[in-house]
């Protein structure tokens, strides 16, 4: 059971990493025209954290970015904390 929980959090990570470009490529018009809705799936995947970022004033795209990035983060971390491992010590 633990093999296939660490198989979910590798492909939470990947998700995360196409997430990102996605939101790179689209959100910031690097081929042509952006899509504002480019970050749904890094925001939707960054949750409960990204919901903070409505109280950020302003258009910073980067800062949204890096924030969506720390959310992703701490959702990885937490999750491959819970899947690994426990040795007892006698």
């Amino acid at each position: 059971m633990r093999f296939l929980l660490r198989i979910v959090v590798v492909i939470y990570g990947l998700c995360c990493i196409a997430a990102l470009s996605w939101l790179m490529w689209r959100g910031s018009g690097w081929f042509g025209v952006s899509d504002p809705l480019a970050g749904v799936y890094a925001i939707a995947l960054g949750m409960p954290w990204t919901l903070w970022l409505d109280r950020v004033p302003g258009n910073f795209f980067l800062v949204k970015v890096l924030a969506i990035t720390v959310a992703m983060a701490i959702n990885y971390s937490v999750a491959s904390l819970l899947t690994r491992r426990r040795y007892r010590r006698w």
